[in-house]
């Protein structure tokens, strides 16, 4: 890194470097006063180069310097997710519906269409254009659209379902309260605040541990610092 530092022609490469922060595994002490100091820090900082796979810098913090808190963790899953994650499937499968539902709808509004082997020539097929010679001696066209019975009506109706599904999953129909039935009484609206906090406290809850996990860590900087001394 000095090495591109000093040279002009390389001064701006970038240079992709991860830092991990880990609780250090053995912590060095000695004895002062009758007391056992640590001469390391509780937690470790590690700065690596992504593509050597090599340690730049090592150094410390004494409390941990990340908010650590998720929406919901699972038993046994290493990390928390969110309620995005949990309604991805839900999400993708009514992308795919949707899907579905477009493709029949374009069968219906604008179809294949269907004509003689041996017609010479097949227009382009424009709303209130005149076409002469497109229809035979009894009256029937010679092009005619390829109608299979496409409803997509069914798909349409189903990815609605899911997405309501995905509103519930992602609590915005908690904020709709007053938007859906602005007549409520006061007391309702009240029976409704306390139904959305029981449903958001728990998740609400850890969100909170993590923030004050910050405020303790400040609050441990300026005991260090001597405020309180």
């Amino acid at each position: 890194i000095k090495a591109l530092v000093d040279d002009p022609a390389k001064c701006e490469e970038k240079i992709s470097l991860i830092q991990c922060v880990q609780p250090r595994d053995e912590r060095r002490m000695y004895r002062k006063g009758g007391f056992y100091q640590y001469l390391d820090q509780a937690f470790a900082s590690y700065h690596v180069i992504e593509d050597e796979e090599e340690i730049v810098r090592e150094s410390g913090f004494r409390t941990f310097p990340v908010s650590t808190f998720n929406w919901r963790r699972y038993e046994g899953d290493a990390y928390g997710i969110s309620p995005a994650i949990e309604a991805l499937t839900t999400v993708r499968e009514e992308n795919a519906v949707r899907r579905s539902g477009l493709r029949a709808l374009q069968q219906i509004t604008d179809p294949p269409t269907a004509s003689k082997a041996r017609l010479d020539y097949v227009p382009v097929l424009n709303p209130g254009e005149n076409y002469p010679g497109l229809i035979d001696d009894n009256g029937r066209p010679l092009i005619q659209p390829i109608a299979t019975g496409q409803n997509p009506s069914y798909a349409f109706d189903y990815a609605a379902s899911r997405a309501e599904e995905i509103r519930d999953m992602m609590f915005v129909n908690l904020f709709q309260t007053l938007v859906q039935n602005p007549q409520m009484t006061a007391t309702e609206a009240l029976i409704r605040q306390e139904e959305k906090g029981a449903l958001l406290g728990p998740s609400g809850s850890i969100i909170q541990a993590g923030f004050a996990a910050n405020l303790d860590r400040e609050l441990s900087i300026l005991e260090d610092k001597g405020l309180y001394d």
